[in-house]
């Protein structure tokens, strides 16, 4: 049946059926990737860069993510005694000498610098003020997480049946 169209309209509908596939599939991917990792959708968008769309030229939709390690502040951080607790991957996990808020106890203060970001006192040799400190890391990196485990699973799991069932939708639509 596609045999009997023009090449234009061949890769017209090729390229409509992959990119409505694509969108789906995207979707898919995000809500595993949020599942699996621990973060927010919202977060995870920050995350997943916007899908480059095929084309005539190039038949292909491809998703991209970006971004390293990601803080420790997108995962519920909570301070309590000695460190922080956190859910990377979803799973509640204690960070040692890591902190939120500064000050002494009993006078702690959020400072408006860290933006609710979670800190490491990484010389704990001493307990004096003024040590150095780093932004503290989850060991969340949405690209490597992205490439195996739930995401790609729900990527191959919704991409290539939905381009089959949106191909006959998208020949009717020409031939009709």
């Amino acid at each position: 049946m596609i045999k009997a169209l023009g090449e234009k309209d061949q890769k017209l509908v090729y390229v409509r059926a992959i990119n409505h596939s694509g969108a789906k599939a995207f979707t898919q991917v995000k809500k595993a990737l949020a599942k699996e990792t621990g973060l927010a959708q919202k977060h995870v968008a920050r995350y997943v860069a916007k899908p480059r769309k095929a084309n005539f030229s190039d038949m292909a939709y491809r998703i991209r993510a970006r971004g390293g390690d990601v803080p420790i502040k997108y995962f519920k951080a909570k301070e309590r005694k000695g460190g922080v607790t956190a859910k990377p991957w979803g799973k509640k996990k204690f960070f040692p000498n890591h902190f939120i808020t500064s000050g002494r106890v009993g006078h702690r203060f959020s400072m408006i610098a860290f933006r609710g970001h979670v800190f490491e006192a990484f010389d704990t040799s001493t307990r004096r003020w003024g040590r150095s400190i780093r932004k503290g890391k989850s060991g969340v990196v949405v690209p490597a997480a992205m490439i195996d485990g739930a995401a790609a699973q729900a990527f191959r799991d919704h991409a290539a049946p939905a381009v089959e069932k949106r191909l006959e939708h998208e020949l009717r639509r020409v031939l009709l």
